[in-house]
Formats: C-alpha cells, structure tokens, sequence
C-alpha cells in the first residue's frame, strides 16, 4: 500500500490538515481492526470488523458468469440508445454521473482514481446517489464517503511494462485509464464476457497538440474537449484535464485482452466509436434484440448476484448476523464440494428463518441435480407463483428455464416451449434457452426426442 500523499499544488493548504485526517482515516479502515461490541449481551468486548479490503474481497467473483458493460465517456455516447443496459451489471467512471439522467438509471459502480477530477469534482460526487462507488485509496483526503463507498489500492506505474491485477483488493494497476482499471474489477467481479461502449480512440489529436499528461483546460483545449466528451459542456475553463499515452494505452489494452483470452474470457467493443482496433467487435443493439448471438454471455444463478441490493448485503459486514444468509452460505459451500443432500438440511434451516427465494432456487436445482425431478418441479412453481417471494429477474427467467428443460425431457414441448419465451423475456441472454426453442420449432418431433434425452439437467 502506498503512503505518499497525492494532493496536487492546487489543493488548498488551509484544506491539508483535514484532508490528512481523512487519509489517516481511510487507511486505518482499509484493514481489518477491532472494534468494540453495540451489543452488551453478546459474548465478549471486541469483535473484527471488515475493512475495504476485505469488502472488495467479497466482491470477487459476484458476478461470476454474467456478462458486463464497461461504459466510457466518448462523445459516440451521444449517437447511442443505452436504455437496454438498465438491467445490466454496468461500470462507469468518473463524470458519467451527469449521464444518468439521460440514460434513466445509474450505473452498478462508479470509479474515480484521477486524482485532480476527485479535487475539482468532490462535491459533485458527494451528491452522486446510487452506484456503489469505488475509489483509489490515495484520494481519500478529498473523497467524500457514504455507506456504498469502497477504496482500493491503485499503483501507478512508469515502467514500460503492463501489469494486470486478478485480485483487486489486492492492488489494481493504473495505467492512467479508468478503463483498464475498469477492466480489472470486471475480471476480479467473474463477469465474461465484457463489453465496452463509449471507449474511444479521440485523444490523438489533443496528444499531438499538448503532448500526454495532466493540463489546464482553456479555451483553446475546451474546443477538442466538446467533440470527444458525451457532455460537450461539463469541462469549464480553469479545470484540469489528463491525456492519456496512446501508445501506452495500446499496449495496456492489447495486455487486457490476452489476459482474458488466457482465462478463458472475453472482451468485446460494442461501441459505435472508433475504438482501439484490439478487441472483437459487436453489433450494441443486436447483444440485445438477438439473445442467442455468440456473444451472449451465460447466466450463474445463485451464485453471481447482479442485483446491486444483494451485493450490498453480500459486502456489509451487519449481513453476516442474518442466520438465514449464514444458513445459505453455507449450503453454497456444501454444495460446491459436491455435499448436495447436506445442502439441502441448511436450505431449510434458511427458509425457516426467513423465506428467501435465492434459497428455495438452490434447493430446486440440487434436487433436479439428483434427479427428483417432480419436487425441483414443485419449488421451481412455488418461486413464481409465491407473491410474498421477492424473485428478481434472473431467479424468474432461471425457474422458467428449468421448468422448460423438465417439461421437455417429460416430453411436453408446448408446455416448454412456453416457459422458454418467458425465461427469453427476463434474461434475453439466455443463449440456451433459444436453443430449445430452435429445437422445438425445428420439424421432425425424432430429432427433438433425441436432444431431449442427451438434454444436461445441471
């Protein structure tokens, strides 16, 4: 962890003595510490609480499985529909907080590790409401900090070679992009594959002119500034502005996408912009009005939360009080070590603490994993048909998708075939699920029948 402070000549002096207390602060928080029990009755007068290290911890792979939109801050944003991503895990960076009102919604995260925007923009980012934000712990002493607000340790580095982090709460590698740094906490959240929308190739122009590095916006700067930002009126005279190296940008990205190629993983520029020519190439609208396109991405239910309420529980300490999620973790765990009947005991003890529908979805799938098909078919039915249930969109389209696969392997295709295009209309992603549906309405019932047989009932 780096113990520089990283204020800039412009910051204040009658502003330090705070802003060191907030640093110290911060990174006494970033670590786990003792702290004293609320509770006089429980056992004991100190307990560990979590630190922002251990809460980035318990992100990695929360979204394991789900693809991702990494949005930038290109003006091609202004060109673009992106009211789709409403339902999306999205990760945006710095000012695009001023493009929530056009889009309708806030991103899931918001990152800032630009040291100079933090000094210029706190009290704008004070105000931002919504995303779990997540900053560079170096600018702390300038960074507003509510209940959704998270720190990392972000490393610059001069060296010509590129890193990659796997493990952000570990380190994250700046580059001096908020993209690539984007682009490890997708990797660190598990989510394949990952999408770029509003990431330009727009700053060559201005590198040419005033060479990279951080300068002073004037009039004359503001006049590129308006054709390559999504706000043509956010920059103001006086505020300071950073170019990136474009050849060291390159060969950053060109590092993430082997990185995620090696793992397995994909990124993918489905931007209508010029891009930086390294990544595969999408079609935006097609991710959406074609779910069975190659790039589609899978889903991991139970497992990957991708409602940003759920993974605010998953990283607040206070969760871990809560019997019945202790009660699920735990079936998780037994059920990932191959224990599945174990599983299904603390299932229960979960659902008698508090009916959930993250716990009843488990049990139905382990006991369609064991082949008990009529009772996974029954609690599959219970999650959509419970109205005191709150059964987001994933656990709805999931119970469909399996409802659908029992239906088929039974034989009743038209009673599959419905629970299919419902399970479409929640997750259009859901690539499997068009393929039974292409299947179904193949002609020959033969080729159906055998498909149904080799079907895989995970």
């Amino acid at each position: 962890m780096s113990f520089d402070i990283a204020w800039t000549e412009s910051f204040k002096w009658w502003r330090k003595p705070l802003g060191y207390h907030r640093l110290m602060r911060t990174r006494k928080r970033y670590g786990i510490r003792l702290a004293f029990k609320k509770r006089l009755f429980e056992r004991g007068l100190l307990t560990k609480k979590a630190g922002y290290q251990e809460l980035i911890h318990r992100l990695r792979n929360v979204h394991e499985g789900r693809r991702c939109f990494i949005i930038g801050n290109g003006a091609s944003l202004r060109k673009m529909d992106l009211s789709p991503l409403k339902d999306e895990i999205t990760i945006g960076s710095n000012e695009i907080h001023r493009f929530f009102p056009r889009l309708g919604f806030h991103t899931s995260y918001l990152t800032v590790e630009d040291t100079a925007f933090c000094e210029d923009r706190r009290h704008e980012l004070k105000n931002v409401k919504g995303p779990i934000k997540i900053f560079g712990l170096h600018n702390a002493y300038c960074t507003p900090v509510d209940e959704r607000t998270l720190f990392m340790d972000v490393c610059y580095r001069d060296q010509n070679s590129t890193l990659f982090s796997e493990d952000c709460a570990a380190i994250v590698y700046s580059e001096h992009s908020a993209t690539y740094l984007n682009l490890q906490l997708a990797f660190h959240f598990g989510c394949n594959p990952v999408y770029l929308v509003g990431v330009d190739y727009d700053y060559d122009g201005m590198e040419k002119m005033f060479g990279p590095g951080t300068i002073k916006v004037t009039e004359k700067v503001l006049e590129y500034l308006r054709d390559i930002h999504f706000d043509p009126d956010w920059y103001r005279a006086g505020d300071r502005f950073h170019i990136p190296n474009q050849e060291r940008l390159y060969t950053a990205y060109r590092a993430a996408a082997e990185f995620y190629d090696r793992h397995g993983r994909k990124v993918v520029d489905a931007g209508i912009g010029d891009g930086y020519n390294v990544f595969e190439r999408a079609d935006f609208h097609l991710l959406f009005t074609n779910p069975n396109q190659e790039h589609g991405g899978t889903l991991s239910f139970g497992i990957g939360a991708h409602n940003i309420n759920e993974v605010l529980k998953m990283m607040n300490p206070k969760a871990k009080s809560d019997r019945s999620q202790k009660y699920y973790e735990k079936a998780l765990k037994l059920c990932k070590g191959g224990h599945p009947e174990r599983a299904l005991v603390y299932l229960n003890k979960s659902i008698e603490c508090r009916p959930n529908a993250l716990a009843f979805y488990l049990m139905a799938s382990i006991t369609k994993s064991l082949g008990r098909y009529e009772e996974s078919s029954m609690i599959f039915r219970k999650i959509l048909d419970d109205g005191k249930l709150h059964v987001d969109k994933n656990v709805f389209g999931g119970s469909h998708f399996h409802l659908g696969e029992l239906d088929f392997k039974a034989g009743d295709y038209p009673e599959a075939k419905s629970h299919f295009v419902k399970c479409l209309e929640a997750i259009p992603s859901h690539g499997k699920a068009g393929e039974y549906l292409r299947v179904i309405r193949a002609e020959g019932l033969a080729e159906s029948s055998i498909l149904a047989e080799e079907a895989l009932i995970p």
